[in-house]
């Protein structure tokens, strides 16, 4: 945290890191997909317990925007 700013996923971690886990885990899970969710800074909704995700890849982004998380 930076003055009570959540940095995001996409800063703490390099492009490279990214890439090498989406890799393990597309290897490792290939019928899911790794996905990132980050609460929009400017919002009072609750904190996210956790920001990575694996999803099936026959399942549309809809039933997923309906989830509380």
């Amino acid at each position: 945290m930076v003055m009570g700013k959540v940095k995001s996923f996409k800063t703490e971690h390099s492009f490279d890191e990214r890439l090498e886990e989406s890799k393990t885990m597309i290897a490792k899970y290939p019928d899911r997909v790794p996905v990132i969710i980050e609460k929009y800074s400017r919002t009072d909704l609750p904190d996210m317990e956790k920001t990575k995700y694996l999803v099936p890849r026959d399942m549309s982004m809809g039933p997923h925007l309906s989830q509380p998380f």
